[in-house]
């Protein structure tokens, strides 16, 4: 796979940075919005970067893809409702994003051993399909958001749906729950029970009125219910953009870098949100970019590039029961999504520890479109004294790497 050499990765970091700065109207902190310790990573080993793994941590296989079942597996969540543990996935034959895409889910008492498989939204058709988008749980009822979309184009089908269930047997229909946004995860409640819904979808990126650019969205709710009265926060796009032609009608159409986001907050009350930088391989940093709210999510200020080296895939991040930030992504150059890493900060803005969660992955053992090597959406949640990082690994297997947390925390 291509890649950037360091020195032009830091050129180009430099040059997009000072364009972001140029352009922002808001105020910029007179701190680094996130700063990776120099030599954190040992980038001459390609499969550890010499990282440890944490001491008993445990690796689980939630589901193994068979020569008779699906053999491609994307995007797992995990969450905790009732007794059980759930996960959820996308899943189809062979290929990613094809029209017989299905979001499926199975569950767990002890974390170790998993249920089948069951689909939750079927295969679709017309090019629309169906994939996983995480959980929501008020201890009484369960939400699983599935994402319904067609390709990557503003202009086509983007939103997010849901089920829910008050049992884990019993399913309610389908309702659409954001009509133009699809979640990039599990949704987020801060320390003060706000919910933030980080998402992508179509935006007005110059301003005219038209929604004709697809870029990240953010949502937010005091009602501290999946169903509450949500506002959209107010988040500046990413300068550099990069137009598509639709391929249905000729037309022209922007995309814009920043998906696929979390966020964690610091102990000065400020929130700070990574994003996975998208977009045509030749224009990225392969390093994450991040954006800072001081109004509990409300607004933020325009993503800027950070030093700290990610392979331009889906992170997750969050805080552990003490405060402590986390980040869980792939420190790599390339677009290969090796190692799986967790990287910690105690005030939020310098990553100065991380721990190894996957080395050098398995053999593949199945080939489909866009079946990348390595370990693919990570996505994160605390419960029972771990941190639970699922991922789908080459994406055909879903796994789970549970993380004891009095081993991470200070």
């Amino acid at each position: 796979m291509p890649y950037l050499k360091a020195k032009t990765v830091l050129l180009m970091a430099c040059v997009l940075n000072a364009t972001v700065q140029a352009q922002t109207t808001q105020a910029t902190e007179d701190v680094p919005l996130l700063v990776m310790k120099d030599g954190l990573f040992d980038m001459s080993d390609a499969d550890t970067r010499g990282l440890s793994e944490v001491p008993g941590a445990e690796t689980i296989t939630i589901y193994r893809a068979q020569d008779d079942t699906r053999k491609f597996s994307n995007h797992p969540q995990i969450t905790w409702f009732k007794g059980h543990y759930y996960a959820t996935w996308q899943a189809t034959p062979k290929d990613e994003d094809s029209d017989d895409s299905v979001a499926v889910f199975s569950r767990s008492s002890d974390g170790s051993t998993w249920s089948q498989p069951v689909e939750l939204a079927p295969a679709l058709t017309g090019g629309v399909y169906h994939a996983s988008g995480g959980w929501w749980t008020d201890g009484e009822t369960l939400a699983c958001l599935i994402l319904r979309m067609d390709v990557v184009l503003p202009g086509k089908v983007k939103e997010t749906i849901i089920r829910t269930t008050r049992d884990g047997q019993e399913w309610t229909p389908l309702e659409v729950l954001f009509p133009d946004t699809i979640a990039s995860a599990s949704p987020q409640m801060l320390s003060d029970g706000r919910i933030i819904f980080e998402g992508h979808g179509p935006v007005d990126f110059d301003g005219d009125g038209q929604k004709d650019t697809l870029g990240g969205r953010i949502w937010y709710t005091d009602d501290m219910t999946i169903f509450g009265q949500w506002k959209e926060a107010t988040l500046p796009m990413h300068p550099v953009r990069r137009v598509f032609i639709n391929p249905d009608d000729g037309t022209e159409r922007n995309i814009t870098y920043g998906s696929e986001h979390s966020l964690f907050e610091r102990p000065d009350g400020k929130l700070t949100m990574l994003f996975r930088q998208s977009g045509a391989r030749d224009d990225r940093t392969y390093r994450v970019w991040a954006s800072v709210s001081d109004d509990r999510g409300q607004t933020w200020t325009v993503p800027k590039v950070t030093n700290m080296i990610d392979s331009c895939s889906m992170q997750c991040a969050g805080n552990l029961p003490d405060g402590t930030a986390y980040m869980v992504n792939c420190p790599n150059e390339t677009f290969r999504r090796v190692p799986l890493a967790l990287t910690l900060s105690d005030d939020g803005i310098h990553l100065d520890r991380a721990y190894l969660i996957r080395g050098g992955p398995p053999v593949r053992r199945y080939e489909g479109k866009y079946k990348t090597e390595g370990y693919s959406y990570p996505g994160a949640f605390i419960h029972n004294g771990y941190l639970w990082v699922s991922y789908a690994t080459n994406k055909e297997d879903i796994e789970v790497t549970r993380i004891p947390l009095d081993a991470i925390m200070k």
